[in-house]
């Protein structure tokens, strides 16, 4: 009775999120957004939105390099994704029918770990935790993006070496995080003008639901092709959406974790596959329809798991 409760009270958050995204993804099928003006919407977000998103939350917030463990975050993010492509691999182990095997490693391993857990965050906590959290989830973002940006990009182009696409981690929400460490690390925050604070503050504010919105626009995209295989899509779906989260609050529940800290371990690993795949694939001439419609219904199938994930997550933790 707990569980359902719990599931009731946390699915209209989720469900607010997926509104949004039903929205972008009708506004393309009308045409209302063609591909050009979602990709200068994405690159808005990208270079300006997200980065005053992330300078107004360090700035405002109680961040110092003086407060324990916010290290750990970025290897966290290593950490989330070398468990997806442990358990991905063990998979491909005892199932020898998988034929593309890279795009299943990476649509289990790499999620969206960034839109998506900052707006559930802002949905169900109070502001506080809620502040705490965003910048928690900024840190580890960086993480993801160091494993992403190398063996993520090596294992949808089969090339054997591994190496660190610098180009692309180094952009400008790296560059904004950096900088905001450091100003409110180091004590600064005193010397930066109030104005260019609440000027980022404003921007800031876009980020989130602009985001879902292109990522509404981006999933419709993926049902322009016929699906191409049931099996391999339902396979993702079991591993991504059901055992890795669950595997998580197994092990949460042994290792007894900090709160905030576990709570970022499992909304991670209850996230839909990265947007970012369908990219890549296409950049890469890897199977990117397979991967887009990978993307497309793991994020369906997080309508329901997250909300049971999460419940599940606090009965335990009681």
């Amino acid at each position: 009775m707990e569980f359902f409760l719990s599931f009731l009270k946390i699915f209209p958050a989720v469900l607010e999120i997926f509104i949004v995204i039903i929205c972008g993804f009708f506004f393309f099928k009308l045409k209302l957004l063609n591909t050009e003006q979602i990709r200068g919407l994405g690159n808005l977000v990208i270079t300006l939105f997200l980065p005053c998103l992330i300078f107004s939350y360090f700035l405002q917030g109680n961040f110092s390099f003086s407060q324990g463990f916010w290290w750990v975050y970025p290897i966290l993010g290593i950490g989330v994704s070398g468990a997806g492509i442990l358990i991905s691999k063990l998979f491909l182990f005892f199932d020898k029918s998988i034929e593309n095997k890279n795009e299943f490693i990476a649509l289990v391993c790499f999620q969206n770990c960034g839109y998506l857990p900052l707006v559930l965050v802002r949905n169900i906590f109070p502001v506080i935790i809620a502040d705490a959290l965003f910048v928690n989830i900024f840190l580890f973002i960086q993480g993801f993006n160091l494993i992403f940006w190398s063996f993520g990009m090596n294992l949808l182009s089969g090339e054997k070496k591994s190496g660190y696409h610098l180009k692309a981690m180094v952009n400008a929400p790296f560059i904004t995080l950096i900088i905001s460490l450091l100003i409110a690390g180091c004590g600064w925050k005193a010397f930066v003008p109030r104005v260019l604070l609440r000027s980022c503050v404003f921007l800031g504010e876009c980020t989130l639901p602009i985001a879902l919105l292109v990522l509404g626009a981006i999933l419709a995209e993926s049902l322009a092709a016929k699906i191409e295989s049931k099996r391999f899509l339902c396979k993702v779906v079991l591993l991504k959406m059901i055992v890795m989260p669950l595997a998580a609050i197994a092990i949460l529940k042994v290792f007894k974790s900090v709160d905030l800290m576990s709570f970022v371990i499992l909304i991670e690993c209850a996230m839909p596959s990265a947007l970012n795949l369908s990219v890549v694939a296409y950049h890469k001439k890897s199977a990117y329809q397979l991967i887009s419609q990978g993307v497309l219904f793991t994020h369906l199938a997080g309508l329901f798991t997250i909300p049971a994930l999460i419940a599940l997550f606090a009965l335990i933790r009681r």
